[in-house]
């Protein structure tokens, strides 16, 4: 009776398991610029970063998305501090590496700091102190904080 159980249990759980759960949504793809590289989640918005594309925003869980500006920047890194400002690390076309904040969840963007060299990554402490962390390039990289 126990072993029974016990192969009930395994087969129940391969079942449930190997179920495929991952859909599609709307975001729109088809080009390498399409591609994703950060998402963030705010006040049930998600932002998706792209390559070259700018941000995308949903607020209907991936159903529909729209242009939430940056066009032509290739954004490396979202987030957030904790009054809900945003931040898009990027480097683009039209300028260098860029950091940008947006106060209205991502209706308009305003560029904060901007440098030559790559930016590569981005992080904010608690007390929302800003940490970018720099590619090499023309000799200098590394860590530089607000």
């Amino acid at each position: 009776m126990f072993y029974n159980s016990i192969f009930l249990l395994i087969i129940a759980s391969q079942i449930i398991f190997s179920q495929n759960f991952w859909q599609k949504t709307s975001f729109p793809s088809g080009t390498v610029n399409n591609s994703v590289y950060s998402m963030l989640s705010v006040n049930n918005i998600v932002f998706a970063g792209t390559f070259t594309m700018g941000i995308y925003k949903t607020y209907d869980n991936g159903n529909s998305w729209v242009l939430s500006g940056l066009e032509s920047q290739w954004i490396k890194d979202l987030k957030k501090d904790n009054n809900n400002n945003l931040y898009a690390l990027s480097t683009g076309s039209n300028f260098g590496s860029c950091l940008f904040k947006s106060t209205d969840n991502g209706s308009n963007w305003t560029r904060i700091w901007e440098r030559q060299g790559g930016f590569n990554c981005l992080y904010i402490d608690p007390n929302n102190n800003i940490y970018i962390g720099l590619q090499f390039f023309d000799g200098q990289g590394g860590v530089f904080k607000s």
